[in-house]
């Protein structure tokens, strides 16, 4: 175990225009008509071009093993100081990134935004090289022989008996918890989110070195 940064975001819909509106309504043209409404939500959710980054709540470790230190980065609509202040934190930072899936969704996004509002992120967070465990720790890739199969991160805690940070949505899927939700809730669901992550690293790091 090493020092280490475990790290989540979350996102919500951004304020479309008439071109992006019509740019969207593009990419789901091909889509069921049933399907069509639920497609646009997915992409502005998990697209940079429809989505903004309000939370980034992150759990700094400096053995691997306990919490040093917890900081949740949040505005709902000032995205630009959300990724300003994630970026200026982990500056200085020289161990392990963690995450779950976030080489193919959580550090692309952010990296995306840096791009939009021009702010110089440290080289070693920009490093996507897969197949490696520094600087980057993808849990979803490493566990799963990255992509021999697919698990979500709500399958494995049950699966390794940690508590469930889903459990957050009471019963409602992510994107609509989401949309509902106030400050407070998001904030508290990307924490837990990212504890219940550091839960499941200590697991795996044993084996998934």
């Amino acid at each position: 175990m090493s020092n280490c940064l475990i790290l989540d975001i979350e996102t919500l819909p951004n304020d479309l225009n008439e071109n992006m509106e019509f740019l969207l309504n593009k990419k789901v043209q091909n889509e069921l008509e049933e399907k069509k409404e639920r497609r646009k939500l997915e992409y502005r959710f998990h697209e940079p071009p429809y989505a903004r980054v309000c939370s980034i709540s992150t759990i700094w470790s400096s053995d691997g093993e306990s919490i040093s230190r917890e900081e949740i980065f949040f505005s709902r609509n000032d995205e630009k100081k959300v990724i300003e202040e994630f970026i200026a934190y982990i500056s200085k930072f020289s161990g392990v990134f963690v995450h779950y899936n976030g080489l193919d969704f959580d550090v692309p996004f952010i990296l995306a935004k840096c791009a939009l509002y021009g702010i110089d992120p440290p080289q070693r967070f920009c490093n996507l090289t897969r197949f490696r465990t520094n600087p980057h720790y993808d849990i979803m890739q490493v566990y799963t022989a990255w992509g021999k199969f697919r698990v979500n991160l709500a399958e494995l805690l049950i699966t390794f008996g940690i508590s469930n940070s889903k459990d957050v949505l009471q019963g409602k899927d992510t994107l609509s918890f989401l949309l509902e939700a106030s400050d407070e809730d998001i904030q508290k669901y990307n924490i837990e989110d990212v504890r219940s992550t550091f839960e499941l690293y200590k697991r795996v790091n044993k084996v998934f070195k």
